[in-house]
């Protein structure tokens, strides 16, 4: 498998938080749930970018 497929698979996963197109390219079934960690960053980087750009966003959430 090339690097390509695996950038898309991770950047679909990301996304959508479907783990199935991952499965090729963990050898260890744990791994699939430790990629949730990457997951949550990648959210946290969307909600953080989020509210620097849209302060009133911050203030209705209360973060």
């Amino acid at each position: 498998m090339s690097t390509h497929q695996y950038i898309d698979s991770f950047t679909s996963y990301l996304r959508s938080g479907d783990s199935s197109e991952m499965e090729p390219f963990c050898e260890d079934p744990s791994h699939i749930k430790r990629l949730a960690i990457y997951r949550n960053g990648y959210y946290k980087g969307c909600i953080d970018a989020l509210m620097a750009n849209f302060p009133m966003c911050e203030k209705k959430s209360g973060y």
